[in-house]
C-alpha cells in the first residue's frame, strides 16, 4: 500500500539507542523494503552518515527526540548528518518518563543542547517548523494542519513572552507563557481575557 499512496506515512520507533542491536533495526528496515518516501523514523540514534544518505536518497524522514535520548543514553542522534544527507527533520518529544513533558520544553531543550554542542545548526524559525509545518508534511497531513492558512485547522498557541524574534520567543516559551490554546477554532485552554 505504500507503492500506491495509500499510506501517507508509516511511522516507526527505530534504532533508539546506540547498540549494534538498535542498529541492526535500521538494517532490517531496509532489507523488508520498508525504507520508502513515507518512512518517519523516531529516534534513528543508532544511523551513522552513511544510513542517513541512504534515508535521504529513499526520502524517508526523521523525528528527532533529543531529550529522551540524552536522558536514557548520554548523547542523541547525529541530526547534522541527518541534515547533510538530506533528510527533512522533526522536532517532538519521545515520553514523559525520560524526555521533557511538552513541546515547548522540547524546543528549549533541543536550543540549549545546539547551543552547546552544535551551534548554527538550525535557527529558531528552523526548530519552529520542525515542530510544526515538517511534521504536517511528513504525516500527510499538510493541507489541513502546520501552518496558518485559510482552509486549515485554526490550531493556534498564544504565548506571552517578548522578545524582538518571534520564533525566539516561542522556542523559549515555557507553559507558564502560554495564554491561549484554540484547536480547530475552538479556545480549549487559557485565560479567559
Amino acid at each position: 500500500k505504500m507503492a500506491t499512496g495509500e499510506i501517507a506515512a508509516y511511522v516507526v520507533h527505530l534504532s533508539e539507542g546506540f547498540t549494534a542491536r538498535s542498529h541492526d533495526e535500521y538494517l532490517t528496515l531496509k532489507m523488508l523494503g520498508l525504507l520508502q518516501p513515507q518512512t518517519v523514523i523516531i529516534h534513528g540514534a543508532a544511523l551513522t552518515p552513511q544510513d542517513f544518505i541512504e534515508v535521504g536518497q529513499a526520502g524517508a524522514k526523521l523525528v528527532w527526540s533529543p531529550s529522551s535520548n540524552i536522558a536514557l543514553y548520554g548523547r542523541t542522534t547525529d541530526v547534522r548528518a541527518a541534515q547533510l544527507g538530506g533528510v527533512s527533520i522533526a522536532l517532538a518529544p519521545d515520553w514523559t518518563p525520560s524526555g521533557t513533558g511538552s513541546l515547548l520544553a522540547e524546543l528549549g531543550f533541543a536550543r540549549d543542547y545546539l547551543d552547546q554542542h552544535d551551534p548554527g545548526l538550525f535557527s529558531d524559525e528552523d526548530l519552529v517548523s520542525m515542530a510544526t509545518r515538517i511534521p504536517a508534511a511528513m504525516l500527510g497531513a499538510s493541507e489541513l494542519v502546520g501552518t496558518l492558512e485559510v482552509g486549515h485547522y485554526a490550531d493556534v498557541l498564544v504565548i506571552d513572552r517578548p522578545d524582538a524574534d518571534p520564533y525566539s520567543a516561542v522556542v523559549r516559551a515555557n507553559a507558564g507563557d502560554v495564554r491561549l490554546v484554540v484547536l480547530g477554532g475552538l479556545p480549549v485552554y487559557g485565560d479567559r481575557a
